[in-house]
């Protein structure tokens, strides 16, 4: 062995061994494979970050199973500071992404906490019509960081979609969110970042298609296991406003709604609520939904006096050409409420065909 000084220390006999074989690896063919399996495996390969500031949306979404409006929640990464408010815009796709019959959202605001924010976003097709529930193509998400709160932030702050209620101003970022991006967040810089009058601004836009049952959390609202009996009755200057707040409850399935504010309470007493619940699901089952075909919105169900007898109306239902229900409506001229009161209607009884 050479003892010179700075001389190099040749490898031992076992390493020599592991370089033949290392070298033999990487010039025969398919040798990176063979490499491959005398390490420890292939290095993560970090995630393509955007410069500066940013936000980045994730790649899967997650169904929001208790939001009555149905939706998802998007876990969005972050490097903002602690605090800073985030806001959302979206456009819900209608029946294609062209934009015909797509609706627009708002929300304000949603904090950073711990490397990420929480934002939801509802789904409005979950209100369609039975037959055309959840039929939205997909959505189209806004992000936005900016010094000055949204024209939209209004009202209240928003329930927290994750972990703890936090303390703060919708209308407003934080103080220390001010300290330390600058007054018009001239601090706040990256590629996402771009300048709007005085003010840098972040915002950054994705597209989703909606998951699977998007609309578990409207349909749970609409058609609970459990609804209490109410006293509660609808109300309309006459039949036709009375029986237009019964109409839009069957047309959306809003059946725990229909059962306790259009039903008397004898009417609910002689149909339990789940003999109820059951009884209409499987009607609309048997019907395969009640919304004009091509349509979210536009009804093919109507309804028809058939007998009057004073108060007292028989009602029939009609989808399309076929008489599919009778109703028994009542107008209540005595139910308690104050003199200035709109009149109150109730449903005696019901029959489905």
């Amino acid at each position: 062995m050479d003892e010179r000084p700075g001389a190099p220390v040749g490898p031992r006999a076992s390493t020599r061994a592991i370089a033949v074989v290392v070298a033999l690896a990487l010039t025969a063919g398919g040798g990176f494979t063979l490499w491959r399996a005398f390490s420890r495996g292939p290095e993560p390969v970090p995630r393509d970050l955007p410069s500066g500031y940013y936000l980045l949306p994730p790649d899967e979404i997650t169904v929001a199973e208790d939001n009555p409006n149905g939706g998802v929640k998007l876990v969005v990464e972050t490097n903002l500071p602690e605090g800073t408010l985030v806001a959302r815009e979206d456009v819900v796709f209608g029946l294609d992404p062209s934009g015909a019959n797509s609706s627009e959202g708002y929300g304000c605001c949603q904090p950073v906490r711990d490397g990420r924010v929480v934002v939801g976003v509802d789904n409005s097709s979950c209100y369609n019509l039975v037959g055309a529930v959840g039929d939205s193509a997909g959505f189209r998400v806004t992000l936005v960081v900016a010094p000055e709160s949204p024209d939209y932030a209004v009202g209240p702050a928003p329930a927290p979609l994750d972990g703890e209620p936090a303390e703060y101003d919708p209308h407003n970022q934080p103080p220390e969110i001010y300290e330390l991006l600058g007054e018009h967040f001239e601090n706040l810089t990256g590629e996402q970042v771009t300048e709007e009058g005085k003010d840098n601004v972040l915002r950054v836009t994705r597209e989703y298609v909606w998951p699977p049952n998007s609309c578990a959390g409207t349909q749970k609202s609409f058609v609970p296991e459990e609804c209490p009996p109410s006293d509660v009755q609808i109300q309309g200057d006459d039949l036709d406003e009375g029986m237009g707040e019964v109409m839009g409850a069957i047309g959306q399935s809003r059946l725990c709604e229909l059962w306790q504010d259009a039903l008397l309470p004898e009417a609910e007493a002689a149909h339990p609520w789940p003999a109820f619940r059951d009884e209409w699901l499987d009607w609309y089952q048997e019907k395969g939904g009640i919304v004009e075909e091509g349509t979210s919105h536009e009804s093919a169900l109507s309804w028809q006096v058939a007998e009057r007898d004073g108060d007292r109306y028989a009602v029939d239902l009609w989808l399309r050409d076929e008489r599919v229900g009778r109703l028994d409506v009542r107008f209540l001229p005595d139910w308690p409420a104050s003199p200035h009161a709109i009149p109150f209607w109730g449903v005696a009884g019901y029959e489905l065909y």
